[in-house]
């Protein structure tokens, strides 16, 4: 994954901005996974690059802080683990974009909550 082509990943985007998280592919999500966990800087930057494209594909208001980035960033991280980590009933909510209660309520999120939390002593 080191040295990740930019463009590659860049088209995949635009190609996929509009899927949602029972789409994304467990091929995909390794993908996202391996550049999240090796670069993690060009996990972000291309992750809020999807965000901001789907927003402005959706005529929807860009993210108006860091903060709101930042939370997006945390949930779409987690939706490429529960993926990666091959939970299922995904719930169809946006891959670049909040998934709001829909997400949060749904069982791979609450399984997913309680694995993860377990694993760095949160629990």
């Amino acid at each position: 994954m080191k040295g990740i082509n930019d463009k590659k990943v860049k088209k995949w985007i635009e190609q996929n901005i509009l899927i949602s998280l029972d789409q994304l592919s467990l091929a995909d999500a390794v993908v996202w996974h391996n550049l999240a966990e090796e670069e993690t800087w060009t996990f972000v930057r291309l992750a809020e690059y999807a965000l901001r494209l789907r927003r402005k594909r959706m005529q929807l208001a860009s993210p108006v802080s860091r903060r709101e980035i930042d939370a997006f960033l945390l949930e779409f991280r987690v939706k490429v683990q529960i993926v990666r980590d091959r939970f299922e009933e995904l719930p169809s909510v946006a891959l670049f974009d909040f998934g709001g209660g829909t997400l949060f309520k749904s069982e791979p999120f609450r399984q997913a909550k309680m694995l993860y939390a377990e694993r760095v002593g949160m629990a």
